[in-house]
């Protein structure tokens, strides 16, 4: 009898050992990696030229901004994007504001900051 029983427990480990492998194998062929196919050819000595012709998007990375103590008109910037500027150079011109009619009240206004400024 405990021939049979052995016999019985060897088959049914052989039974499960051999499931155990074949799971093993399907999840070995589910995560390992596609195959990519590539083309073949002889190695030559050439130049390398290859042009790509697309529309692209400039980001500008550092943002500056321009600012003036005074009121005035700006001028048209004449630089195009991508032009060289050097430390120091003018790139635009501030026109004054064009006067403006002296009413009673802007009158009163002008008169109370000068005043403010002398006593102070």
């Amino acid at each position: 009898m405990s021939t049979h029983k052995q016999s019985l427990w060897n088959g049914r480990l052989a039974f499960w050992m051999t499931m155990a492998i074949l799971v093993l194998v399907v999840v070995y062929m589910a995560l390992r990696p596609a195959v990519v196919w590539v083309d073949a050819a002889p190695v030559k000595k050439q130049n390398l030229m290859h042009s790509i012709v697309e529309e692209g998007k400039t980001r500008v990375k550092d943002r500056y901004r321009l600012s003036a103590p005074v009121s005035g008109y700006l001028r048209r910037v004449l630089f195009e994007v991508g032009d060289q500027v050097q430390p120091g150079q003018l790139l635009t011109q501030l026109e004054p504001l064009k006067s403006e009619v002296l009413d009673a009240r802007t009158r009163a206004e002008a008169e109370a900051k000068v005043a403010a400024a002398r006593a102070s």
